[in-house]
């Protein structure tokens, strides 16, 4: 008899379905109870502020960072505005030890490469010849803002770079990267995600 009734709630008890994902970013139309913190990065970034996302690894960074990108959420997201953003995404923690700030450029500026409004595409072309030097990418974040865009760069796990190599990854970088994204006006916008509180990274 306890045979019998073991087999009988197996095959009929339906099982409980755990909503939260382990393991592997959440798709877009199963991320659930981060409206609050989404919401507060779809302000900052219609209004050209950046934003650091912190917290312990796999609590759902990336399924974040996913779902504001997602293509058929941008409409709904960002309004009129939707056109005027170009999103380009960077994961930190699949770069190699050779992985320099010349390759971070080349990768985060590739969205460019498409762009139809000629001027903005010609400061590209020029900042690709020069080799993404200090004033060529100086000279293209003010034509993406004088043409009314707006490129937010999103690169998951930036803390990753702090583990390389120091000769590719030294303060010039850091110290130029946040100088384009303040002088931008809001033509430069940056999304990180760090593994920890960022009182660890502000050094």
């Amino acid at each position: 008899k306890h045979i019998i009734l073991l087999i009988f709630l197996k095959v009929n008890k339906m099982p409980t379905l755990n909503p939260f994902w382990h393991g592997t970013p959440v798709p877009p139309d199963k991320l659930l109870d981060r409206n609050d913190e989404l919401q507060q990065i779809i302000g900052r970034i219609l209004t050209g502020q950046s934003t650091a996302i912190t917290g312990s690894p796999r609590c759902g960074k990336t399924s974040v960072l996913q779902y504001l990108t997602a293509p058929a959420k941008q409409q709904e997201f960002y309004g009129k505005d939707a056109e005027a953003l170009i999103f380009s995404y960077l994961d930190a923690y699949n770069w190699g030890t050779e992985f320099g700030p010349l390759q971070f450029w080349e990768t985060a500026l590739r969205p460019l490469s498409d762009c139809t409004e000629t001027a903005l595409s010609q400061a590209y072309q020029n900042c690709q010849k020069n080799q993404f030097g200090d004033y060529a990418l100086e000279k293209l974040v003010t034509q993406i803002k004088d043409t009314n865009k707006r490129l937010i760069l999103i690169v998951d796990g930036f803390d990753a770079i702090l583990n390389y190599p120091f000769q590719h990854w030294n303060a010039a970088f850091f110290g130029h990267l946040r100088t384009l994204v303040s002088r931008s006006g809001g033509g430069l916008v940056l999304i990180l995600t760090l593994n920890g509180p960022l009182s660890d990274f502000q050094k």
